[in-house]
Protein backbone atom coordinates (compact mmCIF):
# COMPACT_ATOMS: atom_id res chain seq x y z
CA UNK A 1 0.00 0.00 0.00
CA UNK A 2 1.04 3.27 -0.84
CA UNK A 3 1.90 5.85 1.83
CA UNK A 4 1.57 8.33 -0.71
CA UNK A 5 -1.76 7.32 -1.69
CA UNK A 6 -3.01 7.28 1.62
CA UNK A 7 -1.52 10.93 2.44
CA UNK A 8 -2.86 12.07 -0.61
CA UNK A 9 -6.70 11.18 -0.10
CA UNK A 10 -6.80 11.68 3.62
CA UNK A 11 -5.65 14.91 2.24
CA UNK A 12 -8.39 15.51 -0.18
CA UNK A 13 -10.96 14.38 2.54
CA UNK A 14 -11.70 11.23 1.06
CA UNK A 15 -11.45 7.77 3.12
CA UNK A 16 -8.88 5.54 1.77
CA UNK A 17 -10.46 2.72 0.79
CA UNK A 18 -9.15 -0.53 -1.26
CA UNK A 19 -10.91 0.93 -4.32
CA UNK A 20 -10.00 4.23 -4.14
CA UNK A 21 -6.17 3.57 -3.43
CA UNK A 22 -5.83 0.94 -6.57
CA UNK A 23 -7.50 3.63 -8.86
CA UNK A 24 -4.85 6.30 -7.01
CA UNK A 25 -2.51 3.79 -8.05
CA UNK A 26 -3.13 3.59 -11.01
CA UNK A 27 -3.11 7.11 -12.50
CA UNK A 28 0.02 7.60 -10.73
CA UNK A 29 1.82 4.56 -12.27
CA UNK A 30 1.03 6.36 -15.82
CA UNK A 31 2.83 9.39 -14.89
CA UNK A 32 2.60 12.73 -17.13
CA UNK A 33 1.16 10.30 -20.11
CA UNK A 34 -2.49 10.67 -18.46
CA UNK A 35 -5.02 7.41 -18.32
CA UNK A 36 -8.58 6.49 -19.32
CA UNK A 37 -11.25 5.14 -17.12
CA UNK A 38 -11.00 1.84 -19.11
CA UNK A 39 -7.83 1.60 -18.30
CA UNK A 40 -7.40 2.21 -14.63
CA UNK A 41 -10.03 -0.55 -14.50
CA UNK A 42 -8.33 -2.85 -16.78
CA UNK A 43 -4.90 -1.98 -14.45
CA UNK A 44 -6.59 -2.51 -11.61
CA UNK A 45 -8.08 -5.84 -12.60
CA UNK A 46 -4.40 -6.91 -13.91
CA UNK A 47 -3.01 -6.20 -10.34
CA UNK A 48 -5.64 -8.29 -8.01
CA UNK A 49 -7.67 -5.26 -6.96
CA UNK A 50 -11.37 -5.63 -7.41
CA UNK A 51 -13.71 -2.71 -8.28
CA UNK A 52 -16.81 -2.49 -11.27
CA UNK A 53 -16.00 -0.32 -13.92
CA UNK A 54 -18.94 2.40 -11.92
CA UNK A 55 -16.79 2.24 -9.59
CA UNK A 56 -14.03 3.22 -10.88
CA UNK A 57 -16.31 6.26 -12.90
CA UNK A 58 -17.88 7.21 -9.37
CA UNK A 59 -13.96 7.39 -7.83
CA UNK A 60 -12.50 9.40 -10.89
CA UNK A 61 -15.32 11.88 -10.47
CA UNK A 62 -14.53 12.37 -6.50
CA UNK A 63 -11.12 12.61 -7.45
CA UNK A 64 -12.01 15.29 -10.20
CA UNK A 65 -14.11 16.84 -7.59
CA UNK A 66 -11.64 16.47 -5.11
CA UNK A 67 -8.89 18.39 -7.23
CA UNK A 68 -6.65 15.15 -6.87
CA UNK A 69 -6.81 14.69 -10.68
CA UNK A 70 -7.23 16.74 -13.66
CA UNK A 71 -9.02 15.99 -17.33
CA UNK A 72 -8.62 16.77 -21.14
CA UNK A 73 -10.28 15.28 -23.94
CA UNK A 74 -8.48 13.33 -26.60
CA UNK A 75 -9.33 13.99 -30.04
CA UNK A 76 -11.67 11.17 -30.15
CA UNK A 77 -13.37 12.83 -27.07
CA UNK A 78 -12.34 10.12 -24.35
CA UNK A 79 -11.60 11.71 -20.97
CA UNK A 80 -7.80 11.32 -20.13
CA UNK A 81 -7.14 11.98 -16.39
CA UNK A 82 -3.52 13.26 -15.12
CA UNK A 83 -2.57 13.26 -11.26
CA UNK A 84 -2.41 16.93 -9.99
CA UNK A 85 1.09 17.57 -8.15
CA UNK A 86 1.08 18.26 -4.19
CA UNK A 87 1.30 22.05 -4.78
CA UNK A 88 -1.11 23.69 -7.21
CA UNK A 89 0.42 23.97 -10.46
CA UNK A 90 -1.74 26.57 -12.69
CA UNK A 91 1.07 26.53 -15.51
CA UNK A 92 -0.34 22.69 -16.95
CA UNK A 93 -0.03 22.50 -20.93
CA UNK A 94 -1.48 18.74 -22.12
CA UNK A 95 0.40 18.30 -25.40
CA UNK A 96 -1.89 15.33 -27.80
CA UNK A 97 -0.42 14.29 -30.79
CA UNK A 98 -2.77 13.81 -33.36
CA UNK A 99 -1.58 11.01 -35.52
CA UNK A 100 -1.64 8.54 -31.93
CA UNK A 101 -3.29 10.76 -29.84
CA UNK A 102 -1.06 10.38 -27.12
CA UNK A 103 -1.47 12.97 -24.43
CA UNK A 104 1.34 14.03 -22.42
CA UNK A 105 0.78 16.82 -19.34
CA UNK A 106 3.79 19.49 -19.38
CA UNK A 107 4.35 22.03 -16.14
CA UNK A 108 6.72 24.69 -17.45
CA UNK A 109 5.69 28.08 -16.37
CA UNK A 110 6.63 30.38 -18.45
CA UNK A 111 5.62 28.75 -21.76
CA UNK A 112 2.14 28.92 -20.03
CA UNK A 113 2.59 32.50 -19.30
CA UNK A 114 4.40 33.07 -23.43
CA UNK A 115 1.07 30.84 -24.44
CA UNK A 116 -1.36 33.18 -22.51
CA UNK A 117 -0.02 35.95 -23.71
CA UNK A 118 -0.13 34.92 -27.42
CA UNK A 119 -3.44 33.85 -26.56
CA UNK A 120 -4.22 37.20 -25.31
CA UNK A 121 -3.00 38.45 -28.96
CA UNK A 122 -5.27 36.69 -30.76
CA UNK A 123 -8.38 38.16 -28.39
CA UNK A 124 -9.02 34.62 -26.99
CA UNK A 125 -9.29 34.42 -23.34
CA UNK A 126 -7.49 31.21 -21.52
CA UNK A 127 -9.45 30.15 -18.14
CA UNK A 128 -7.65 28.13 -15.06
CA UNK A 129 -8.06 25.03 -17.05
CA UNK A 130 -4.78 23.40 -18.33
CA UNK A 131 -4.10 24.97 -22.20
CA UNK A 132 -4.50 21.50 -24.82
CA UNK A 133 -2.17 21.68 -27.54
CA UNK A 134 -2.76 19.38 -30.60
CA UNK A 135 -0.30 18.96 -33.09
Amino acid sequence: MSLAALARLRAAGLRPTSARIGVYQAIASMGTEGITVHTVFQSMAGSGRRASISSVYRIMREFSQHRLVTAALAADRTAVYFLKADEPAPATICLECGKSGRLVVIEDADLHARLIALASQQNMVLGELPILVRF
